[in-house]
């Protein structure tokens, strides 16, 4: 038995060994994909933050853009509202000239007019438009009356 055991000594031994071997390639394949996971891992991952950079950047810039669209709608609202206000402003100077020139026209038609026909004095009873006949070319009243206080 001793023999034979020896005898199957070197074939176990290159069983063993080749067992050993393949143990050894099997361990190195697991250490070689474990280590490309593990690369592969740390690019997506440098991948990641490298788009959550680019995105930060892209929110930062979207920012930017937001805040001097913003900007330039106040200051065009602001311009707008100037424009707005000097044009009515003048407007508003225009219809006080014309409210002050209807005025003036209306005071001037209130007023009695005082005309004179022939050798007479004739002034317009300012309530009924008429003439009013009773004083003479020297504003006397027929009445012999100069004013109105003049009358008892």
């Amino acid at each position: 038995m001793l023999e034979e055991a020896l005898r199957r000594l070197p074939d176990e031994m290159r069983h063993a060994r080749w067992m050993l071997r393949e143990r050894d390639d099997f361990l190195s394949n697991t250490r070689r994909e474990a280590e490309d996971i593990l690369e592969a891992s740390r690019v997506q991952a440098e991948g990641m933050v490298q788009r959550g950079e680019i995105v930060r950047q892209a929110q930062y810039s979207a920012q930017r853009i937001l805040d001097r669209a913003q900007d330039e709608a106040r200051r065009l609202r602001r311009e707008a509202e100037e424009y707005c206000d000097r044009k009515l402003s003048s407007f508003e100077d225009v219809l006080e000239r014309t409210a002050k020139t209807v005025q003036s026209g209306r005071r001037k038609l209130q007023e009695t007019p005082d005309i004179t026909v022939g050798a007479r004095f004739v002034d317009f009873d300012s309530g009924t438009g008429r003439p009013n006949e009773q004083t003479d070319a020297n504003g006397t009243d027929q009445h012999g009356e100069f004013f109105d206080q003049d009358r008892t």
